[in-house]
């Protein structure tokens, strides 16, 4: 979607939905194990252009401001949308991705947030609140300002 009032699915303010999805080990996550943390919950696909600009960016910023920042991001595989598993994997190896990768099996998620372009990304406070959304690809340096902006 290309409109420039294009809003987000879940509005500024709403308590973020919890959900549970496995990373691709198998390993159970929660959106609410990050509780007390900043969290850039993005949500992806392997073969998206834009996504493909923004995970090595996303990696750096981790690397360097994680524990800085107290920050988690959270990056949501629209897995419905990949041909294969192997793809995702393939894509993680390739950019040395370590932050939590879970993967949307049935597409739940994406419903959840009404997600309806890749890259997602909803910004979500210490609290569970979601204080900032949008469908675009960021460098690290934006994500820094992002993020920032929280406190």
């Amino acid at each position: 979607n290309t409109n420039a009032d294009f809003t987000l699915g879940l509005d500024i303010n709403d308590m973020a939905p919890n959900f549970e999805l496995q990373t691709i080990e198998g390993e159970k996550v929660q959106l609410s194990d990050f509780r007390g943390k900043k969290v850039f919950l993005n949500f992806w696909a392997s073969w998206c252009g834009p996504c493909k600009v923004e995970m090595p960016h996303m990696q750096n910023y981790y690397d360097a401001y994680q524990d800085l920042e107290n920050v988690e991001i959270l990056a949501v595989n629209m897995t419905t949308q990949e041909r294969n598993r192997e793809l995702v994997q393939k894509f993680i190896d390739a950019n040395t991705l370590t932050f939590p990768i879970v993967l949307d099996t049935e597409g739940e998620v994406e419903k959840l947030y009404k997600v309806i372009g890749y890259p997602t990304t909803y910004l979500i406070n210490e609290e569970g609140i979601i204080v900032d959304g949008f469908t675009a690809s960021v460098d690290e340096k934006k994500i820094k300002t992002l993020i920032d902006q929280m406190d």
